[in-house]
């Protein structure tokens, strides 16, 4: 498997979809959407909480994505092993953005990419992790239980989460182990981050706006510099925080030792 960081299926064009039309819609949007996703925290609870259309599990079973007879692991890092359950419902959430975005699943060479992006991501977080736990940060179950509860909260009740998890071959059980793993994820990644220069200079502010309008369809209404300059200096920390969070992954990558086991 490719061990760099896989990009999200995302695209700009795809994220355009209900922006106005006119020309300084369009450059507004390009502006605020020119930096896609960063890489941290790939799982995002699995994508749980947001909308779903319940086909979804089904569909990625048919066509072969998944396997949900087979309980044997996907993955070894280091010690650890990943379980089955997790690469299923993160296959299935990926081929749910997959087919939002109008890819046809059943292409070899897009169910490739969701099954790489799924190990990707999950062994990915597992490094993050496991050197979370190295340097000895943890969570207290008060707090895993609180957005645990805010999460239940946002699905629409517990009937509700446990229908989507169910959608997802999920149980609550494994809903509360990803949260309170992200919990610590979180804090090891902040941690890191505090330590990376993410400033951003007025130069790098002007070329990157410049670069824009140079995208922009002739006789289009341009906002001005002064007008989108915050959202400019938060696209650009976002691309310094991938970067960082992408190099951090690299080395630990290099100094773990990863198993593809399917």
């Amino acid at each position: 498997m490719d061990e760099t960081q896989n990009k999200s299926m995302e695209t700009p064009e795809t994220m355009n979809q209900e922006v106005t039309e006119t020309g300084e819609g369009r450059m507004h949007t390009r502006i605020i959407i020119a930096v896609v996703v960063i890489v941290i925290l790939a799982l995002g609870y699995f994508f749980f909480i947001g909308e779903r259309t319940p086909q979804t599990p089904t569909t990625a079973e048919t066509v072969g994505l998944i396997d949900t007879k087979t309980k044997e692991p996907v993955a070894r890092v280091n010690s650890d092993e990943i379980e089955r359950a997790f690469y299923n419902s993160m296959v299935i959430n990926l081929t749910s953005v997959a087919e939002t975005q109008g890819l046809d699943i059943t292409d070899a060479t897009i169910q490739d990419a969701i099954k790489t992006q799924a190990l990707t991501s999950l062994v990915n977080n597992e490094l993050l992790l496991q050197n979370a736990s190295a340097d000895g940060i943890t969570v207290d179950d008060e707090i895993v239980t609180t957005e645990y509860e805010s999460l239940v909260t946002q699905a629409g009740g517990n009937d509700v989460l446990k229908e989507r998890l169910a959608e997802a071959r999920i149980t609550p059980d494994m809903l509360r182990i990803n949260v309170a793993e992200q919990l610590v994820v979180n804090q090891y990644l902040d941690a890191f981050l505090a330590t990376q220069d993410l400033s951003v200079s007025d130069t790098e502010v002007s070329s990157f706006y410049d670069s824009l309008v140079s995208q922009t369809e002739e006789g289009a209404e341009v906002p001005t510099l002064a007008d989108v300059r915050v959202q400019l200096e938060q696209q650009l920390v976002l691309q310094k925080q991938q970067a960082a969070v992408g190099s951090l992954l690299e080395t630990l990558r290099a100094n773990a030792t990863i198993e593809i086991l399917i």
